[in-house]
Protein backbone atom coordinates (compact mmCIF):
# COMPACT_ATOMS: atom_id res chain seq x y z
CA UNK A 1 0.00 0.00 0.00
CA UNK A 2 1.29 3.46 -0.92
CA UNK A 3 2.35 5.58 2.05
CA UNK A 4 3.75 9.07 2.45
CA UNK A 5 7.45 9.42 3.26
CA UNK A 6 9.81 12.33 3.87
CA UNK A 7 13.54 12.59 3.09
CA UNK A 8 15.43 13.16 6.37
CA UNK A 9 19.04 12.95 5.06
CA UNK A 10 20.68 15.82 3.14
CA UNK A 11 20.20 14.10 -0.22
CA UNK A 12 18.99 10.59 -1.09
CA UNK A 13 19.72 8.92 -4.42
CA UNK A 14 17.00 7.47 -6.63
CA UNK A 15 18.21 4.13 -8.03
CA UNK A 16 16.99 2.13 -11.02
CA UNK A 17 16.90 -1.13 -9.00
CA UNK A 18 17.00 -1.80 -5.23
CA UNK A 19 20.78 -2.17 -4.93
CA UNK A 20 23.36 0.39 -3.81
CA UNK A 21 25.36 -0.20 -7.02
CA UNK A 22 22.52 0.24 -9.52
CA UNK A 23 22.21 3.19 -11.88
CA UNK A 24 21.43 6.54 -10.26
CA UNK A 25 18.34 8.06 -11.82
CA UNK A 26 18.08 11.21 -9.72
CA UNK A 27 18.12 12.39 -6.12
CA UNK A 28 15.83 13.98 -3.57
CA UNK A 29 16.86 16.74 -1.14
CA UNK A 30 15.99 16.79 2.58
CA UNK A 31 12.33 17.58 3.21
CA UNK A 32 11.00 16.12 -0.05
CA UNK A 33 7.66 14.35 0.38
CA UNK A 34 7.31 11.07 -1.51
CA UNK A 35 4.60 8.47 -2.01
CA UNK A 36 5.83 4.92 -2.17
CA UNK A 37 5.80 1.35 -0.93
CA UNK A 38 8.33 -0.13 1.50
CA UNK A 39 9.77 -3.37 0.12
CA UNK A 40 12.25 -5.65 1.87
CA UNK A 41 14.98 -6.78 -0.53
CA UNK A 42 17.29 -9.35 1.06
CA UNK A 43 16.73 -7.93 4.54
CA UNK A 44 17.27 -4.32 3.43
CA UNK A 45 14.25 -1.95 3.38
CA UNK A 46 13.84 0.05 0.15
CA UNK A 47 11.20 2.60 -0.84
CA UNK A 48 9.72 1.96 -4.29
CA UNK A 49 8.39 5.14 -5.93
CA UNK A 50 7.21 5.99 -9.41
CA UNK A 51 9.78 7.55 -11.71
CA UNK A 52 9.52 11.30 -12.08
CA UNK A 53 7.65 12.72 -15.05
CA UNK A 54 9.84 12.41 -18.15
CA UNK A 55 11.77 9.41 -16.78
CA UNK A 56 9.02 6.79 -17.00
CA UNK A 57 9.70 5.86 -20.63
CA UNK A 58 13.49 6.12 -20.47
CA UNK A 59 14.88 2.79 -21.75
CA UNK A 60 17.96 3.17 -19.52
CA UNK A 61 15.91 2.52 -16.41
CA UNK A 62 15.21 -1.14 -15.66
CA UNK A 63 11.60 -0.69 -14.57
CA UNK A 64 8.83 1.85 -14.18
CA UNK A 65 9.93 2.46 -10.59
CA UNK A 66 12.77 4.20 -8.80
CA UNK A 67 14.17 2.95 -5.50
CA UNK A 68 15.42 4.85 -2.42
CA UNK A 69 17.33 3.21 0.40
CA UNK A 70 15.31 3.78 3.59
CA UNK A 71 18.06 3.33 6.18
CA UNK A 72 21.71 4.01 5.39
CA UNK A 73 23.11 2.54 8.64
CA UNK A 74 24.59 -0.36 6.68
CA UNK A 75 26.72 2.07 4.65
CA UNK A 76 27.78 4.33 7.51
CA UNK A 77 24.93 6.86 7.30
CA UNK A 78 21.66 6.81 9.23
CA UNK A 79 17.95 7.01 8.46
CA UNK A 80 17.50 8.42 4.94
CA UNK A 81 13.71 8.50 4.57
CA UNK A 82 10.99 8.10 7.20
CA UNK A 83 7.23 7.73 7.16
CA UNK A 84 5.67 11.17 7.05
CA UNK A 85 3.87 12.33 10.17
CA UNK A 86 1.32 14.36 8.24
CA UNK A 87 0.02 14.77 4.72
CA UNK A 88 -1.43 17.65 2.70
CA UNK A 89 -4.60 16.88 0.74
CA UNK A 90 -6.76 18.93 -1.61
CA UNK A 91 -10.43 19.08 -0.67
CA UNK A 92 -13.07 20.43 -3.05
CA UNK A 93 -14.77 22.81 -0.63
CA UNK A 94 -11.98 23.71 1.80
CA UNK A 95 -8.77 24.02 -0.24
CA UNK A 96 -5.82 22.24 1.33
CA UNK A 97 -5.98 20.37 4.61
CA UNK A 98 -3.28 18.85 6.80
CA UNK A 99 -4.00 15.29 7.92
CA UNK A 100 -2.04 13.78 10.82
CA UNK A 101 -0.74 10.30 10.01
CA UNK A 102 0.71 9.75 13.50
CA UNK A 103 0.10 11.11 16.97
CA UNK A 104 2.00 14.26 17.94
CA UNK A 105 3.42 15.02 21.35
CA UNK A 106 2.68 18.33 23.04
CA UNK A 107 5.23 20.88 21.84
CA UNK A 108 6.07 19.08 18.57
CA UNK A 109 6.50 21.32 15.53
CA UNK A 110 3.84 20.32 13.02
CA UNK A 111 4.22 23.14 10.53
CA UNK A 112 7.27 25.29 10.08
CA UNK A 113 7.28 28.43 8.01
CA UNK A 114 10.38 28.64 5.82
CA UNK A 115 11.10 31.01 2.93
CA UNK A 116 10.33 29.65 -0.51
CA UNK A 117 12.68 32.18 -2.11
CA UNK A 118 15.88 33.73 -0.88
CA UNK A 119 17.38 36.59 -2.80
CA UNK A 120 20.83 35.58 -4.10
CA UNK A 121 23.92 37.38 -2.86
CA UNK A 122 25.86 39.66 -5.26
CA UNK A 123 28.54 36.97 -5.50
CA UNK A 124 25.96 34.32 -6.45
CA UNK A 125 24.50 36.69 -9.05
CA UNK A 126 27.95 37.28 -10.54
CA UNK A 127 28.36 33.52 -11.03
CA UNK A 128 25.08 33.18 -12.95
CA UNK A 129 25.69 33.00 -16.68
CA UNK A 130 22.06 32.58 -17.70
CA UNK A 131 20.95 36.13 -16.72
CA UNK A 132 21.51 39.37 -18.54
CA UNK A 133 23.12 42.22 -16.59
CA UNK A 134 19.81 44.07 -16.65
CA UNK A 135 17.92 41.15 -15.09
CA UNK A 136 20.65 40.59 -12.49
CA UNK A 137 20.57 44.29 -11.55
CA UNK A 138 16.78 44.26 -11.32
CA UNK A 139 16.85 41.22 -9.01
CA UNK A 140 19.43 42.86 -6.76
CA UNK A 141 17.32 46.03 -6.59
CA UNK A 142 14.27 44.23 -5.16
CA UNK A 143 13.59 45.43 -1.65
CA UNK A 144 10.44 44.78 0.31
CA UNK A 145 9.83 44.68 4.05
CA UNK A 146 8.46 41.49 5.55
CA UNK A 147 4.80 41.97 6.45
CA UNK A 148 2.23 39.60 7.86
CA UNK A 149 -1.12 39.51 6.03
CA UNK A 150 -2.93 40.92 9.06
CA UNK A 151 -1.51 43.06 11.83
CA UNK A 152 -3.46 41.15 14.50
CA UNK A 153 -1.76 37.92 13.41
CA UNK A 154 1.68 39.44 13.87
CA UNK A 155 0.78 40.66 17.35
CA UNK A 156 -0.72 37.33 18.43
CA UNK A 157 1.64 34.93 16.63
CA UNK A 158 3.12 33.61 19.88
CA UNK A 159 -0.41 32.56 20.99
CA UNK A 160 -1.41 30.98 17.67
CA UNK A 161 -2.63 27.39 17.89
CA UNK A 162 -3.81 24.83 15.37
CA UNK A 163 -7.15 23.23 16.13
CA UNK A 164 -8.90 20.24 14.61
CA UNK A 165 -12.13 20.80 12.75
Amino acid sequence: EMEEWVVVWDRVLRRSTPTAKSMICGSEPRGTLLRGVEIDVGGVPWLRVDHKEGQRDNPLFASQFAWLLIDGSGIGLGPLVERARCSVHDTPSRGKILVALQDFNEGDTVLQDVPFFTRPTPRQMAQRTDLTKEVASALQAISAPLRYPKAEFAQGAEKAKIGAS
